[in-house]
């Protein structure tokens, strides 16, 4: 119980807390998954991350 306690200050804490952005990347990217090119931190067309490769089985092992 002291354990979900602890978790829910530090949700509230956080959730005080104003949200940082990234600022936009300047460099032009070409998506890994789809080819398109593009500037800024997200592809246009389906929201790939410039900073993380193609999609993959593997990839998903190391999010979790």
């Amino acid at each position: 119980m002291k354990n979900l306690h602890k978790k829910y200050k530090r949700f509230k804490e956080w959730e005080k807390q104003p949200h940082q952005v990234a600022p936009l990347s300047e460099v032009h990217h070409e998506c890994a998954t789809c080819g398109t090119s593009y500037e800024g931190n997200y592809c246009p067309r389906c929201g790939q991350s410039a900073k993380i490769g193609r999609y993959s089985f593997k990839n998903l092992l190391y999010l979790l």
